[in-house]
This record gives structure tokens, C-alpha cells and sequence, in this order.
């Protein structure tokens, strides 16, 4: 008796956009607003929420190992009325930007989950009030779609997003 090979089924829940060639983005599951991580002292978190052009007057982490438009979409180079954002120090993992953010030496922007899920006591999350909420979606690579991904990602665009609220 002989096994035929397995085709790898893998879907990734990844923030949008996704724009290499080889992958499909299929239908979004969830959008999160953004807030801004910053050391449990700092003057911004004295207010209930802040704009982007209050942030931008503040250094952020650098994150050259991804795809430059991918990284804008989650820190935009400049604020709306043309307000340089400015990248300091690259790092490499989630320790090294929550280290940076906890001394002061950054500020980080992030989606809604860490509020949840990265609980520091010397990091206090601000929401910020006038960017989109980031959305997520299903990417899988286009050649191995297969008949179980086509129908999960049916049964996601039948349900529709999640509505994501705090």
C-alpha cells in the first residue's frame, strides 16, 4: 500500500496589506484599533487617547527583516498633514521593542491585542484615535490551496468579520 504525499494546508492570520505574488489574501477576520505603547511615566499617558500627529513627535522602532510596505502600513512614514514619523533604534523581536519602550528610549505602535496579551508594569498602552484599525486576513500560499482552505476562507466571508470592541 502506497501513502501519496501530503499537501501542506496551512492558512496564516496575518495583518493586510500582503503583496507578494505567491501568497492569496483571502477574506478579513477582524480589524484592531491601534494604541501606543509607552513607559508607565510618560506625559502621554496622562490623556484618554492621542492622534497620530502626537506621536509622531516621538522616535519609533525600526523593522528592517520586513517588507518595507508592510511595516508602513503598521508605522506610516509620516502622520496625515505631512509630519515625519521618525525610526530610531531596529530591532528583531517583541523583547527588544518592549525593553526600548519600557526605558523611554521609543514609543511603539501596536494593535489593540497587547493591551491583553503583553501586560508589563512598566508599559501603559494609549489608544490612538485617528488611525484605521488594522485589519487581519487569511494568507495561504497560492499553490497550495486546496479544496478545505477554499472552504474555510467561504465559511469566513459567509460569517463576516468579527466585530472587535474593548
Amino acid at each position: 500500500m502506497q501513502i501519496a504525499p501530503r499537501t501542506p494546508q496551512s492558512v496564516l492570520i496575518a495583518w493586510l496589506p500582503v503583496e507578494e505574488p505567491d501568497l492569496t489574501v483571502g477574506p478579513t477576520l477582524f480589524a484592531e484599533r491601534r494604541v501606543l505603547a509607552v513607559p508607565t511615566d510618560h506625559e502621554l499617558t496622562r490623556r484618554t487617547s492621542i492622534s497620530l500627529e502626537a506621536v509622531s513627535h516621538f522616535q519609533h522602532v525600526d523593522a528592517l527583516s520586513t517588507p518595507g510596505y508592510w511595516y508602513d502600513s503598521y508605522v506610516p512614514s509620516h502622520t496625515r498633514a505631512g509630519s515625519p514619523i521618525e525610526r530610531g533604534p531596529t530591532v528583531r523581536t517583541l523583547d527588544e521593542i518592549l525593553t526600548l519602550t519600557s526605558t523611554g528610549e521609543v514609543v511603539t505602535l501596536f494593535p489593540d491585542h497587547m493591551i491583553r496579551y503583553s501586560v508589563r508594569p512598566d508599559i501603559a498602552y494609549v489608544p490612538v484615535r485617528d488611525m484605521s484599525a488594522l485589519p487581519y486576513a487569511m494568507v495561504w500560499h497560492t499553490e497550495s490551496e486546496t479544496e478545505p482552505i477554499r472552504a474555510l476562507a467561504q465559511t469566513v466571508r459567509d460569517l463576516g468579520p468579527v466585530e472587535t470592541r474593548r
